[in-house]
């Protein structure tokens, strides 16, 4: 069932996190987290902090090897995948009640993911299947989310 140089790598879900509760085993997604950072306010002389919030795309293109205890039959590896993406046999129930989900990560990733959900709030956006492809995201602050003629009210 784990691929071989990866890892099943159990993360906290929720309803919410885990796309309303739709992701099923043999999906494919990218791992989202928001960080709540804080910094200097800029032109302050008195080191005043300023929360804020930054979203980045820490990993693209994850297979979810179980939803809680559920999973699904893999197509043996004989059968051509999709963009790279292995083929389920069976189809699994969507269990919206998960507490957890296991992803396919190399050792490197488990790591990242790890600090990750430790320092933010972990969310999985669910890819269509057959969709691999991996493009850079940059992060995003939430001073981006302001319309640049409206005063940011971060930097009063």
């Amino acid at each position: 069932m784990v691929p071989q140089g990866k890892r099943g790598f159990a993360i906290n879900a929720s309803q919410v996190q885990e796309a309303g509760g739709l992701i099923l085993p043999g999906d494919y997604v990218d791992i989202v987290v928001l960080y709540d950072v804080e910094f200097d306010k800029p032109g302050s002389t008195d080191k005043e902090v300023v929360d804020n919030f930054l979203v980045q795309t820490v990993l693209q293109n994850v297979e979810v090897l179980a939803v809680s205890q559920v999973i699904v039959d893999i197509v043996p590896e004989a059968t051509p995948s999709v963009g790279g993406q292995r083929v389920r046999n069976s189809e699994a129930q969507p269990e919206p009640g998960a507490t957890t989900v296991t992803l396919s990560l190399t050792p490197e990733q488990a790591q990242r993911v790890y600090l990750a959900e430790s320092n933010g709030e972990v969310r999985m956006a669910l890819r269509p299947f057959g969709d691999a492809d991996e493009r850079p995201i940059d992060y995003m602050t939430e001073l981006e989310l302001y319309p640049q003629n409206l005063p940011n009210p971060f930097l009063r």
